[in-house]
């Protein structure tokens, strides 16, 4: 085989190679989100919604702050626009997930009441 075209070869290789590693990353990212998420909640159907509808680097911790603060206290405004897409997509998965079977939202029980 021709010395350039090995070289094209191991860069094919490698490129190979990476790719199997970020996809390896995701898968790890993925799985520790939906632990963090079980450790908090408790339930798996909303935890492997959330895993697999999330972006796979917004880890769990992440993903809480990014649904409890309001845009104007995470600087929304001030995101670069890929930014923008994470924190964008990240609070669709919760309303996704949140709603997983279409069900509408259960009404809060007013606790001066009697029951």
């Amino acid at each position: 085989m021709p010395l350039e075209q090995q070289e094209r070869r191991e860069s094919f290789d490698k490129g190979v190679t990476g790719i199997d590693q970020m996809k390896a990353l995701m898968l790890e990212a993925v799985a520790a989100k939906r632990t963090q998420c079980l450790k908090a909640f408790g339930n798996m159907q909303f935890c492997d919604c959330l895993a697999d509808n999330s972006p796979p680097f917004v880890d769990f911790m992440n993903y809480v702050a990014i649904v409890v603060a309001p845009k104007d206290e995470a600087k929304y405004a001030s995101m670069s626009t890929d930014d923008k897409k994470l924190y964008d997509a990240t609070r669709e998965a919760r309303d996704k997930c949140v709603n997983w079977q279409g069900k509408p939202a259960k009404s809060v029980v007013d606790a001066s009441k009697p029951h």
